[in-house]
């Protein structure tokens, strides 16, 4: 069976996004590395509705997507990876992590696996 990869930026304190509905600042090639890990990928229709026209080229849309990208779905993947950016932002939602096991981390990226 298929393992369910899926990418994330999350902050210092695993917010993904803020209380004012803003997303965390992205790192430096982050968007080059997720329009990389999406291409020639299904993605959900809720994905898609939620992504920019930019991120839309190369993807297919369906009702089985290939790749998580909603928080929903990244919840659920079998692997994920974390791009940190440095802000330590205590008002945000979190991404809970207690459902995975961190593998492996240098500064700005984390591989987590499914316990």
């Amino acid at each position: 069976m298929k393992k369910s990869i899926g990418t994330i930026l999350l902050d210092r304190n695993d917010n993904y996004v803020y209380e004012n509905g803003k997303l965390p600042d992205r790192v430096d090639d982050d968007k080059e590395w997720l329009k990389y890990f999406l291409d020639k990928e299904v993605i959900s229709f809720h994905a898609a509705s939620l992504l920019p026209p930019s991120m839309l080229q190369n993807r297919l849309v369906g009702m089985r997507n290939t790749v998580p990208v909603t928080i929903k779905e990244l919840a659920e993947a079998d692997i994920l990876i974390v791009i940190r950016n440095d802000v330590y932002n205590r008002a945000g939602k979190k991404f809970r992590l207690n459902a995975f096991k961190k593998l492996f981390n240098t500064r700005e990226v984390e591989i987590w696996i499914r316990k």
